[in-house]
């Protein structure tokens, strides 16, 4: 008689690791916001880029490149890279930043304002239901992720 397969047979050890479930949940969201940001033509480390811009323009007078790769934890030259990308489609306006010659300035337009708020409704209803699973327990599962983030950024 052939034993039954199952596709967790034999990781029964992975099965029990917190870092291969953050791995799994961390693929499976980033196919979740793959099919919300497609239709707009955008991937989600340009969403984050162009609403995190737009998030740092409500308290900051000008918005420098360095603080988006500050505030979103990319690596410099990635964080240019992908500003660069959504100035070529129109989302965002680099220049000069007024005071200081080596800062690039970064202004979100208003077609990138309309995008940002697309992307949100768009990822709003995938959030909601990818996290369905824990329930009221999103916050202390938020304050868990924090708190291995913040550990590996230190």
């Amino acid at each position: 008689m052939a034993s039954e397969r199952s596709p967790r047979r034999g990781l029964e050890e992975l099965e029990e690791s917190p870092c291969y479930q953050l791995w799994r949940a961390s693929n499976a969201w980033q196919r979740t916001l793959r099919r919300s940001l497609d239709p707009l033509g955008l991937t989600h480390t340009q969403f984050i880029v162009l609403s995190i811009t737009g998030r740092l323009a409500r308290v900051e007078s000008c918005v420098t490149q360095s603080m988006i790769h500050e505030a979103a934890d990319l690596d410099e030259n990635l964080t240019s890279q992908v500003v660069r990308s959504l100035q070529t489609k129109g989302l965002v306006d680099r220049g000069r930043h007024p005071e200081d010659r080596r800062a690039v300035s970064v202004v979100v337009t208003e077609e990138g304002q309309r995008m940002i708020e697309k992307g949100r409704a768009a990822i709003h209803a995938s959030k909601e239901a990818f996290t369905a699973p824990v329930g009221d327990r999103k916050p202390e599962l938020t304050d868990l992720l924090r708190s291995i983030a913040d550990a590996a950024a230190s």
